[in-house]
């Protein structure tokens, strides 16, 4: 089943990201972003992933 579009943040430019999609089969959402710095990088491995999740 093909990505539903759901929206791109109204800042961006053009061919530029964020963007949101929904896998509605696998009920998983698909996020395109910006390249993180390396502080927020470092910020979100900072972060423990639940043992239900994969990293």
């Amino acid at each position: 089943m093909p990505l539903t579009y759901i929206g791109i943040d109204p800042q961006t430019g053009d061919g530029e990201s964020p963007t949101v999609w929904v896998d509605e089969e696998k009920q998983e959402l698909v996020l395109q972003g910006w390249k993180p710095t390396p502080e927020l990088e470092a910020e979100c491995a900072g972060f423990e992933v639940p043992g239900h999740a994969v990293a």
